[in-house]
């Protein structure tokens, strides 16, 4: 089987890097990881912007189905904008640094 690939992007306003995403591309499936904007860079379409920008790169591939997990309160509504299907909710769980 042939390993994932990694592609990243980054997003500038202005030169000045505001966003970033990934995608790790398996045989079947794209993953989305890693979407994040500054919160100054908010309400600007960004997100949107990397979420279509790693969809394009999927359909280039010929890569049909793409997943993700997304923060109910933040890229969730977003999402599902988008046409994204929510599947589950769960739960993160965070330990405390030693």
């Amino acid at each position: 089987a042939e390993a994932p690939r990694l592609a990243l992007w980054i997003a500038r306003l202005g030169g000045v890097a505001v966003g970033n995403a990934a995608l790790i591309v398996g045989r079947d499936h794209g993953y989305l990881i890693g979407g994040l904007v500054l919160p100054e860079a908010r309400g600007q379409g960004i997100y949107r912007a990397l979420v279509a920008a790693r969809m394009a790169a999927l359909a280039a591939l010929g890569v049909e189905y793409a997943v993700t997990h997304a923060v109910a309160t933040t890229s969730a509504p977003i999402l599902a904008r988008l046409g994204f299907e929510a599947l589950y909710p769960s739960t993160v769980w965070s330990l405390p640094p030693p």
